[in-house]
């Protein structure tokens, strides 16, 4: 097997046998990283890796330490700008810990396959697959949040750009994303008050908001 995907927040980990590619996509890598492309790393420039477990309600994150790299090293907050974090939910966060298995044992010179991660493999996907960390977070598609619509849209519009109506609908990444940038300027603060108005937004478990 070639390669392994998981998907976080604000950002996609594809591990390769001797390289880590991180891809940005959505409005919270937007937000956080602008339009960048993916980024490629060797796995033997990387010197440390960081590696936070998601809480009840907030994200994890797992950060890469770079040879000659300058991280930022201030937390959660200075870690939503730098580009070699990646933010992850609860849902997701046993995948994450697979990568960081497998960057740990080359690092330790005890290198393993990426066979023996319990991973999602690439070339082997089906939507029937079993593991949780790469279907959808929620398999249960009529399942409803137990939010409020109302109360998010309203907390949208008056506080969106303190990220307050993403902070009550559990996307914690998409809040602080927000914060930090005063609602991108409040172009991103209209943007998500209509996304969350027209009912296609998801609480922080995948569930959707009515």
């Amino acid at each position: 097997m070639k390669e392994v995907s998981v998907k976080g927040k604000n950002g996609q980990i594809t591990l390769k046998p001797k390289r880590v590619i991180i891809k940005r996509k959505g409005f919270v890598a937007f937000a956080g990283h602008g339009l960048k492309g993916d980024k490629e790393i060797p796995i033997k420039n990387i010197t440390a890796v960081q590696f936070k477990s998601a809480g009840i309600m907030t994200n994890g994150y797992i950060q890469l330490s770079i040879l000659g790299g300058l991280e930022c090293r201030g937390g959660l907050f200075d870690a939503t700008k730098d580009e070699n974090t990646v933010f992850f939910s609860k849902a997701k966060e046993n995948g994450f810990k697979e990568i960081k298995k497998y960057i740990d044992a080359i690092i330790d010179e005890e290198p393993i396959s990426i066979d023996e991660l319990n991973i999602y493999k690439l070339t082997s996907y089906s939507k029937t697959s079993s593991n949780s960390d790469f279907t959808e977070e929620n398999n249960g598609k009529n399942e409803l949040s137990s939010k409020s619509i109302v109360i998010a849209s309203l907390l949208s519009l008056f506080l969106g750009g303190l990220g307050i109506g993403r902070f009550y609908l559990g996307n914690i990444g998409l809040g602080v994303g927000k914060l930090l940038t005063f609602g991108g300027f409040g172009l991103w603060a209209f943007i998500d008050f209509i996304y969350i108005v027209s009912g296609n937004a998801k609480d922080g478990k995948g569930l959707k908001v009515k």
